[in-house]
């Protein structure tokens, strides 16, 4: 059964990058019109919006790379290498992600979107240790009780 949950996992992460990589291919006008009519249904500005979605999507990427590693070695998962390894796999990915608007027409590649994008994966990260490390103690609690 183990095995499954750890097959599992590693769909997400790939799931994610694929999607980030899917928005990053389009054009930029494509781009544009997208997040504007987010942006006027949400009430908030296109700049705004733009960077949501950067947290947002690497927020998903980081959560699922730090679900994968836990199926990985869910004994070892909150030791400090693997935060700071989902950190940098998202961070890479981030700075790949921008060298590749650069070969879509009306996009560019922003170094300050990949620092956004940092944010974004360690926000996950960080919500996938709390949400584990909760329900770790919950487990725990009904053992011992």
């Amino acid at each position: 059964m183990k095995g499954l949950k750890y097959h599992w996992r590693i769909i997400f992460p790939i799931f994610f990058a694929l999607l980030i990589w899917f928005f990053s291919s389009r054009t930029g006008e494509q781009s544009d019109n997208q997040s504007l009519s987010i942006a006027a249904m949400l009430g908030l500005s296109n700049a705004v919006t733009r960077k949501l979605a950067h947290i947002l999507a690497f927020g998903c990427l980081g959560y699922s790379i730090s679900s994968y590693q836990k199926g990985r070695n869910p004994e070892k998962y909150l030791h400090i290498a693997n935060p700071i390894t989902a950190t940098i796999f998202s961070v890479i990915y981030a700075a790949i992600d921008e060298v590749h608007q650069l070969t879509v027409p009306g996009r560019s590649a922003e170094v300050r979107d990949v620092f956004i994008d940092a944010f974004g994966a360690i926000v996950g990260i960080l919500i996938y240790i709390i949400i584990f490390t909760f329900i770790r103690r919950r487990r725990l609690r009904k053992l011992s009780a």
